[in-house]
């Protein structure tokens, strides 16, 4: 059975993927490949990319949402469109303090499961 998990989705606009870009090149880890390692050592979680989510003036944006189990009754989306619970949309995912911060919370099973780290639960916002 599919126990659902975190959904990391990464904003790879044009913004969004130079400032990872420039804070690979700098060597400030973890950066996204951390980020993905602690998405595929987390049971049942994910991690979707985007294009821009239009909110470019808050830096590197990472929303993170909940996906719910096989099991879990939910509504079919037209176009196979997944569903998950809520979400938190992360500014700043550049720096590795911030980065850091939500590989911690996503392998402690991410929103709804687990609170967030004082390093992101002073700044997050829910979509609207």
């Amino acid at each position: 059975m599919d126990p659902g998990g975190p959904l990391v989705m990464v904003c790879l606009g044009h913004r969004c993927s130079a400032l990872h870009a420039l804070a690979t090149d700098e060597r400030c880890e973890p950066g996204l490949p951390t980020l993905m390692a602690a998405v595929r050592s987390t049971r049942g979680a994910i991690l979707v990319t985007t294009g821009c989510v239009g909110h470019c003036e808050i830096a590197a944006v990472i929303a993170l949402g909940r996906r719910p189990a096989s099991s879990a009754p939910v509504a079919t989306a037209p176009g196979g469109v997944l569903p998950f619970a809520g979400g938190v949309v992360l500014a700043g995912m550049d720096r590795a303090p911030r980065a850091d911060a939500l590989c911690r919370w996503v392998r402690r099973g991410g929103y709804q499961v687990a609170s967030p780290p004082e390093e992101l639960a002073r700044s997050y916002s829910r979509p609207s």
